[in-house]
């Protein structure tokens, strides 16, 4: 949280542990997220903590959802409704066992998860004037719904499969643990080269097709 003055002018933010916030923070904050074409992903209790004690009125307020506090959940594993699984995966798993206090039922937007045997909200969105807000009150979340949220803010997907890859301005780095044929969508047209040996791969394509026999790392240079 140290560097929220460089953080303006994104699409989406992450916070994943932003449970203890001092006012100054909070505002920051607040004024970094509800801004037209703004997306932010929520982990558990934002805002929860402070000087002044704790007070999930906060996390309300930073996320723009109504969040209480709830005793009936056994376990802090959540099941996607619908509207975040269409396809019905059932190894769609989210959330922990260990239940998390206070435990906390997410109302006031499209509910997208409810805690496991239950039908208690524990994650949604809510959209206002212009800006969304997730919040999932336990982690962690599959690839497939951070494709969901990322693709909801309207940012780049590079692929639509759960390889690991790191995106730079003049670089990706794509590793997988499978087999077979990977894909990679770039942003714009590029010509691509393997930054180890130099072949050229593809030239001024929008997108590269990569194929292996096993576990392998590719470095990819892109050029205009």
């Amino acid at each position: 949280l140290g560097d929220l003055a460089k953080l303006e002018g994104h699409r989406l933010y992450i916070f994943l542990n932003a449970f203890d916030l001092d006012a100054a923070q909070l505002r920051k904050l607040e004024h970094l997220t509800h801004k037209p074409g703004v997306t932010t992903l929520w982990f558990y209790a934002p805002g929860y903590l402070s000087a002044r004690g704790a007070d999930l009125r906060r996390v309300s307020k930073l996320t723009g959802l109504l969040v209480s506090e709830t005793e009936l959940p056994t376990t802090a594993k959540l099941t996607a409704l619908p509207s975040l699984n269409p396809a019905a995966e059932p190894a769609l798993a989210m959330g922990r066992e260990k239940v998390l206090k206070p435990t906390l039922r997410v109302d006031g937007g499209s509910t997208l998860a409810v805690y496991e045997g239950t039908k208690i909200p524990a994650a949604a969105v809510v959209r206002r004037d212009g800006w969304q807000s997730f919040l999932f009150a336990s982690a962690p979340l599959p690839a497939a719904v951070l494709r969901q949220i990322v693709d909801a803010a309207g940012c780049h997907l590079y692929t639509t499969s759960d390889e690991v890859i790191y995106a730079g301005r003049n670089h990706i780095v794509l590793h997988t643990a499978k087999a077979g044929k990977h894909v990679v969508d770039l942003p714009t047209a590029l010509t691509v080269r393997d930054a180890t040996s130099g072949e050229l791969l593809a030239r001024k394509t929008r997108q590269v097709e990569l194929e292996c026999n096993g576990p392998k790392t590719w470095i990819l240079a892109l050029e205009p």
